[in-house]
């Protein structure tokens, strides 16, 4: 993951497993991030199959890669009380330092501009195909997703009252 690499399937599809098993998502539940391979994907739809589970919709959130770049490589968070801040949208009053506890802010390092950019080229080898994959389904809701948060919420809102 610190190299922009995704976790392997065998792993990832065991932990949903066992979640599905233990009965904690009996109530509904949302996969953020997952599936992002058509392995993948192709797995969970027999998993859900087999557990008697219905895939209600697939949200793609809409974002341009230079967007991307630029809210991920101006992550920064403090570690002691976990502040986030954003470099050019959010900064602290004082350069680099919390404005809760004056701690220095630390960034992860899967949020270095040059792993960013490589983990969008991952993208767009291993997950971007799978967006057809459920538009084939007919599951898949696309939402533009660079405007404020507020109307990004909105706009998710509106798609699971479909």
């Amino acid at each position: 993951m610190k190299n922009g690499e995704l976790v392997p399937d065998h792993l990832i599809m065991e932990m949903i497993r066992m979640k599905i098993s233990s009965g904690a998502l009996d109530d509904g539940f949302i996969l953020d991030g997952f599936p992002r391979t058509i392995p993948q994907a192709e797995q969970l739809k027999e998993l859900f199959i087999g557990n008697n589970i219905s895939l209600d919709m697939v949200i793609l959130l809409r974002v341009s890669d230079e967007e991307i770049v630029k809210r991920l490589s101006g992550r920064w968070f403090c570690p002691v009380c976990n502040a986030g801040y954003n470099y050019p949208l959010a900064v602290p009053k004082v350069t680099g330092r919390c404005d809760k506890d004056n701690a220095h802010l630390q960034r992860r390092s899967d949020d270095d501009e040059a792993v960013v950019v490589h983990r969008l080229e991952v993208y767009k080898r291993q997950t971007r195909p799978i967006e057809d994959f459920y538009r084939t389904e007919q599951l898949l809701y696309e939402i533009p997703a660079e405007s404020a948060p507020d109307k990004v919420f909105q706009a998710l809102l509106n798609a699971t009252a479909v």
